[in-house]
């Protein structure tokens, strides 16, 4: 094993991978924990039950927050962090908008996105040219785009003939998985799979994509036969080394500092120095199948099935007290900037009319079992019941006007 991977810019901290590292447990929530993001000091974490909780790497004993409106797995959760707003993704079949900025609504849903038909599986937010946009993925096989800057404004980006598990965007090309394949397409022009202008297809492996990232000049694939490869964007499609460790199929790569981490279903997440396929360390402690990752500059975070998020230090200098690097003069986030969220009121015992104008989008109808049984931890692949969902089933019956506006906004 090599002692370090990169080399650090002098306003980071050279990672020595510790091999005597005890992780710390610093999150245990009731259900398992399917996709983490930080975003200052605070540690956003998705739920198999639907809840997002921010967690204050100041005090982990209790949530800050707890972000409630999904009705399924939450499998993404990416944030805009100049508007102030995370967004999540769901297997319910929404992406949500949540507000972060102080002031009235904070912690408050901002707007729910009803752009699929079935499981979200991934999210995506990009600056492309002068507009930013959010990008959505879902096994109802397609990759939709929203433009921040134009109210949201929904785009299609790619309709194809296979659940997409994964999918980047990265310098112009869409890359998608397709089974065990992944393609490249020019992101701009044509919706259709075939009308889309093919830029590479990348295939090797044996089992289905499930995971995909860009690492300088490689596109890395994590897969449900126990691999990662490494392709080169420059190669035509060309495999260039094959990383194999794991005991179990992939479901999370993360690339930071030219280091790759991935994760899967036998509990471990490694480290490797991708370009020369090399394996730079193991961290076992999780019993259950990892499934998001998260890096600070001296601190590792993954979480998993087992219910928890651990904290692996990736330098051997001593913890600050809160466990996060800051730039030189940088204070941590106070606390009091995440205040508890209170319960709120009992709900009457029916609900009541809906004013002239409401928007009818808001009221579900409880959500099939369904779409819940195929999250990760149970079997690959997705089942292959109907995908082509109307959107009268997203729907109750009971409101004659919600189906036109569903329609009109898909």
């Amino acid at each position: 094993m090599r002692e370090t991977a990169v080399q650090a810019r002098p306003d980071q901290v050279q990672w020595e991978f510790p091999t005597d590292e005890v992780p710390r447990t610093i999150v245990g929530q009731e259900s398992s924990i399917n996709c983490v993001y930080l975003l200052g000091s605070v540690l956003w974490c998705g739920g198999g039950n639907g809840l997002i909780k921010g967690w204050s790497l100041e005090a982990t004993k209790v949530p800050a927050v707890e972000l409630k409106g999904h009705r399924g797995y939450i499998s993404s959760l990416v944030a805009h962090e100049e508007g102030g707003t995370l967004y999540s993704a769901s297997y319910d079949r929404t992406v949500r908008a949540w507000q972060l900025s102080p002031g009235r609504g904070q912690y408050q849903c901002l707007e729910t996105f009803f752009s699929h038909t079935h499981a979200v599986s991934g999210l995506q937010f990009c600056r492309i040219r002068t507009q930013q946009f959010l990008f959505s993925a879902s096994v109802d096989k397609t990759v939709v785009g929203y433009a921040v800057q134009q109210e949201n404004r929904t785009t299609t980006f790619y309709h194809g003939s296979h659940k997409i598990l994964c999918f980047k965007v990265h310098s112009g090309f869409l890359f998608v998985a397709n089974g065990a394949d992944v393609e490249q397409y020019y992101l701009f022009g044509g919706e259709d799979q075939a009308d889309k202008t093919s830029a590479a297809h990348y295939s090797g492996h044996t089992g289905d994509v499930t995971c995909l990232t860009i690492g300088g000049p490689y596109l890395l694939t994590g897969s449900a036969d126990h691999t990662v490869r490494a392709w080169d964007l420059n190669g035509g499609g060309t495999c260039s080394h094959i990383l194999k460790g794991h005991g179990g199929g992939l479901w999370t790569v993360l690339v930071s500092r030219d280091v790759l981490f991935s994760g899967g279903r036998d509990g471990s997440v490694i480290a490797w120095d991708y370009a020369s396929a090399t394996e730079l360390t193991t961290y076992e402690g999780h019993e259950g199948s990892v499934f998001g990752i998260a890096v600070a500059d001296r601190h590792l975070f993954t979480c998993a099935a087992d219910k928890t998020v651990r904290r692996w230090r990736l330098t051997n200098r001593p913890d600050p007290e809160d466990g996060l690097e800051r730039p030189r003069g940088q204070t941590p986030m106070p606390v009091t900037t995440l205040e508890p969220i209170r319960p709120p009121p009992s709900p009457p015992e029916s609900p009541p009319p809906l004013s002239p104008g409401a928007d009818a989008r808001l009221r579900f109808s409880p959500i099939d079992g369904r779409l819940n049984r195929n999250c990760p931890g149970n079997a690959l692949p997705f089942d292959d019941a109907d995908t082509s969902s109307t959107a009268s089933q997203l729907l109750p019956p009971t409101d004659p006007n919600a189906l036109k506006r569903m329609k009109r906004l898909l």
